[in-house]
Protein backbone atom coordinates (compact mmCIF):
# COMPACT_ATOMS: atom_id res chain seq x y z
CA UNK A 1 0.00 0.00 0.00
CA UNK A 2 3.23 2.44 0.66
CA UNK A 3 5.27 1.76 -2.78
CA UNK A 4 2.06 0.88 -5.28
CA UNK A 5 -0.39 3.67 -3.39
CA UNK A 6 1.67 6.13 -2.15
CA UNK A 7 0.33 6.02 0.97
CA UNK A 8 1.98 7.04 4.39
CA UNK A 9 3.25 4.37 6.30
CA UNK A 10 1.62 5.66 9.25
CA UNK A 11 -1.56 5.23 7.77
CA UNK A 12 -0.71 1.72 6.71
CA UNK A 13 0.22 1.01 10.80
CA UNK A 14 -3.07 2.88 11.77
CA UNK A 15 -5.27 0.45 10.17
CA UNK A 16 -3.39 -2.23 11.58
CA UNK A 17 -4.99 -1.34 14.80
CA UNK A 18 -8.59 -0.59 13.18
CA UNK A 19 -11.44 -3.52 14.78
CA UNK A 20 -11.91 -5.17 11.21
CA UNK A 21 -10.21 -3.02 8.90
CA UNK A 22 -6.95 -4.26 8.33
CA UNK A 23 -8.72 -8.25 8.22
CA UNK A 24 -10.82 -6.84 5.34
CA UNK A 25 -7.98 -5.50 3.47
CA UNK A 26 -5.62 -8.84 4.35
CA UNK A 27 -8.66 -10.76 2.43
CA UNK A 28 -8.02 -8.04 -0.54
CA UNK A 29 -4.34 -8.42 -0.97
CA UNK A 30 -4.21 -10.56 -3.54
CA UNK A 31 -6.11 -8.49 -6.09
CA UNK A 32 -3.59 -5.30 -5.45
CA UNK A 33 -1.11 -6.53 -7.95
CA UNK A 34 -4.37 -6.61 -10.70
CA UNK A 35 -5.58 -3.44 -9.29
CA UNK A 36 -1.88 -2.00 -10.15
CA UNK A 37 -1.48 -3.76 -13.49
CA UNK A 38 -4.75 -1.80 -14.11
CA UNK A 39 -4.33 1.22 -13.28
CA UNK A 40 -0.65 1.98 -14.14
CA UNK A 41 0.48 5.61 -13.00
CA UNK A 42 -2.95 6.56 -13.37
CA UNK A 43 -2.83 7.20 -9.74
CA UNK A 44 -0.03 9.51 -9.29
CA UNK A 45 -2.39 12.67 -9.58
CA UNK A 46 -1.43 13.57 -13.27
CA UNK A 47 -3.64 14.57 -15.34
CA UNK A 48 -6.16 12.06 -17.53
CA UNK A 49 -5.60 12.02 -21.85
CA UNK A 50 -9.19 11.88 -23.69
CA UNK A 51 -6.64 10.33 -26.09
CA UNK A 52 -5.91 7.48 -23.63
CA UNK A 53 -9.59 6.39 -22.46
CA UNK A 54 -11.30 7.00 -25.58
CA UNK A 55 -11.38 3.55 -26.99
CA UNK A 56 -13.11 2.40 -23.81
CA UNK A 57 -16.52 2.77 -25.45
CA UNK A 58 -19.17 0.69 -23.21
CA UNK A 59 -21.14 2.41 -20.52
CA UNK A 60 -19.73 3.25 -17.29
CA UNK A 61 -20.62 3.89 -13.79
CA UNK A 62 -18.54 6.13 -11.60
CA UNK A 63 -19.53 6.25 -7.93
CA UNK A 64 -17.91 7.76 -4.96
CA UNK A 65 -19.48 8.03 -1.49
CA UNK A 66 -20.29 11.85 -0.07
CA UNK A 67 -17.64 11.64 2.40
CA UNK A 68 -15.11 9.99 0.50
CA UNK A 69 -11.77 12.06 0.52
CA UNK A 70 -11.39 15.14 -1.55
CA UNK A 71 -8.51 13.02 -4.18
CA UNK A 72 -11.57 10.44 -4.79
CA UNK A 73 -13.68 13.34 -5.54
CA UNK A 74 -11.66 14.47 -8.36
CA UNK A 75 -10.60 11.34 -9.52
CA UNK A 76 -14.28 10.29 -10.37
CA UNK A 77 -14.82 13.43 -11.83
CA UNK A 78 -11.75 13.09 -14.17
CA UNK A 79 -12.71 9.73 -15.23
CA UNK A 80 -16.09 10.69 -15.75
CA UNK A 81 -14.72 13.71 -18.13
CA UNK A 82 -12.59 11.58 -20.46
CA UNK A 83 -14.62 8.24 -20.61
CA UNK A 84 -17.45 8.93 -24.00
CA UNK A 85 -20.29 7.04 -22.23
CA UNK A 86 -19.10 7.58 -18.50
CA UNK A 87 -21.52 8.79 -15.46
CA UNK A 88 -20.11 9.96 -12.22
CA UNK A 89 -23.33 9.65 -8.86
CA UNK A 90 -22.25 10.33 -5.80
CA UNK A 91 -23.51 8.27 -3.05
CA UNK A 92 -24.96 10.22 0.08
CA UNK A 93 -23.50 9.36 3.68
CA UNK A 94 -21.17 6.80 2.72
CA UNK A 95 -17.28 7.00 2.44
CA UNK A 96 -14.47 5.26 0.52
CA UNK A 97 -14.64 2.25 2.83
CA UNK A 98 -18.77 1.79 2.49
CA UNK A 99 -19.08 1.96 -0.68
CA UNK A 100 -16.02 -0.60 -1.16
CA UNK A 101 -17.94 -2.77 1.51
CA UNK A 102 -21.10 -1.82 1.14
CA UNK A 103 -23.01 -4.08 -1.85
CA UNK A 104 -26.41 -3.43 -0.45
CA UNK A 105 -26.09 0.29 -0.62
CA UNK A 106 -24.53 -0.49 -3.75
CA UNK A 107 -27.21 -2.42 -5.68
CA UNK A 108 -30.00 -0.36 -6.30
CA UNK A 109 -27.53 2.01 -8.21
CA UNK A 110 -26.02 -0.92 -9.99
CA UNK A 111 -29.26 -2.57 -10.64
CA UNK A 112 -30.58 0.89 -12.17
CA UNK A 113 -27.45 1.33 -14.63
CA UNK A 114 -27.38 -2.08 -15.51
CA UNK A 115 -31.05 -1.77 -16.38
CA UNK A 116 -30.24 0.56 -19.01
Amino acid sequence: MTKAQGMPAFMVGSMRLMPGVWSNLKEMAHTLPYDIAVMGDTQQGKPLTAEMWSPATAPTLVMTGSKSPDGFQSAARAVTEVLPDADHHTLQGLNHGAVVMAPKKLAPMLIEFLQG
